[in-house]
């Protein structure tokens, strides 16, 4: 997750830095998210009250037991993703905003 105005910073920064030539960086505002502070986020970005029900997570993993398919989608969908910006953060690095601090004009 990062802000549009962050990635191109970070673009800039490594396109103009001789050390990155052939290497490969990850772009984030620096903080692993869930899949609901995602969800959330986007509500409030979209002027939507936060979901006051969820389903268990629990009832997903019994669905993944109908099949492997489902199970690789299922983990797909609510497992963990994490990606390091630590790397270009090396470089000089950081995010400007986070998640949170986005709104609708953002998009």
């Amino acid at each position: 997750m990062i802000h549009v105005d962050d990635l191109v910073r970070a673009i800039l920064l490594v396109a103009d830095d001789d050390r990155t030539n052939g290497e490969i960086f990850i772009a984030t505002d620096g903080t692993p998210y869930s899949s609901r502070e995602i969800y959330d986020a986007m509500r409030k970005i979209l002027g939507k009250s936060t979901s006051k029900w969820s389903v268990p997570k629990t009832l997903f993993d019994l669905a993944s037991l109908a099949s492997p398919r489902i199970k690789y989608k299922i983990n797909k969908l609510l497992g963990d993703e994490c990606y390091s910006s630590a790397k270009l953060e090396a470089l000089g690095f950081k995010a400007q905003k986070s998640l949170k601090d986005m709104n609708e004009t953002d998009y």
